[in-house]
């Protein structure tokens, strides 16, 4: 991983899956040439690749039962002519010791799906993409680019945070279409789950419910989750905050102001909230319809910047 970092600030910007592949591919005459390519080509940063090659023969030796090892050192066996030509055996060996494994039954399901068993690839992926959201957004990527957002759903079956990491791919890569196909079932599972719930688990749910709502552009969805989000945490600054902001892109301004003046006693050192409060009054009293606000306007409540952390966090 630290390689493929390095390497998206280098000249060529090729990560190590296009190296090895290049590699690989090419006629080299002797695997001591190779190297030394992929040594030119790696400049600076190939210090990191032979740090892992160091580091995953080492693992493997110290820890035969950790599975990942075998995954790394089969990253990189194209590097060490014992080991060349191995990197099936190695993947095997990673399952064989670890099966329930994510990252390995990816990895697995991807050779299954080269090999030509799109079956087996599939029982796979769907066995990881329920263990974590680290491989259910490679499994996402994998398929999105081919693969419609209803026959994703129909196979896959996600659960709230499945659905909450779709909904997050399609709505950052700017996708409209899948991004409202995932976005209405992923509301609807997050406003289920939510009348099971009390407190703050409760209102966190119906938080994101009003943002999924306001980024597809239901408005009075968006409204009556963020005010059920206070009824549930009522002690929240962030839900009075969203709540507010979305009694305002509905018209509802007393209600709105309401809302701002709560924030605005919580945090007194906001000079924002009186400057929001001044301009609904004004527009209230001349009745001046209010622009509709981005959801993104719920400033605490940014998405996260690595889609593949454990979340149930805010926005």
């Amino acid at each position: 991983r630290m390689f493929d970092l390095k390497q998206r600030d280098a000249m060529n910007g090729m990560n190590l899956a296009l190296i090895r592949d290049a590699a690989v591919e090419s006629e080299f005459a002797s695997h001591q040439e190779m190297v030394d390519w992929v040594m030119r080509v790696a400049g600076e940063n190939r210090i990191y690749l032979e740090r892992v090659l160091w580091h995953a023969k080492k693992g493997v030796q110290l820890t035969p039962t950790e599975g990942s090892g075998y995954l790394y050192l089969g990253e990189v066996a194209f590097l060490d002519p014992h080991l060349r030509g191995q990197e099936h055996d190695l993947l095997h060996q990673a399952y064989r010791v670890r099966p329930n494994d994510p990252s390995i039954q990816f990895v697995h399901g991807r050779h299954q799906l080269l090999a030509g068993n799109q079956e087996e690839a599939m029982e796979l992926w769907k066995k990881a993409f329920r263990r974590g959201s680290r491989v259910r957004t490679n499994v996402i990527e994998a398929l999105a680019g081919h693969t419609s957002a209803a026959d994703i759903l129909d196979v896959f079956q996600p659960d709230r945070k499945g659905l909450r990491d779709l909904f997050q791919f399609y709505r950052q890569r700017e996708l409209e279409q899948p991004m409202r196909y995932v976005g209405g079932f992923y509301a609807a599972e997050l406003e289920k789950e939510a009348k099971l719930k009390s407190g703050s688990e409760a209102g966190q749910l119906w938080f994101d419910a009003q943002f999924v709502h306001a980024t597809l552009g239901n408005l009075q969805q968006a409204v009556q989750a963020a005010e059920n989000a206070v009824l549930a945490d009522p002690s929240d600054y962030e839900n009075h905050y969203a709540c507010a902001l979305r009694l305002r892109d509905a018209g509802r301004w007393e209600d709105a102001i309401k809302q701002f003046r709560w924030c605005q006693q919580r945090k007194p050192e906001d000079n924002e909230l009186p400057l929001v409060i001044s301009q609904l009054r004004q527009a209230h009293q001349q009745a001046i319809p209010q622009p509709s606000f981005s959801p993104f306007d719920v400033r605490s409540a940014a998405v996260p910047t690595n889609p593949q952390s454990n979340s149930d966090q805010r926005w």
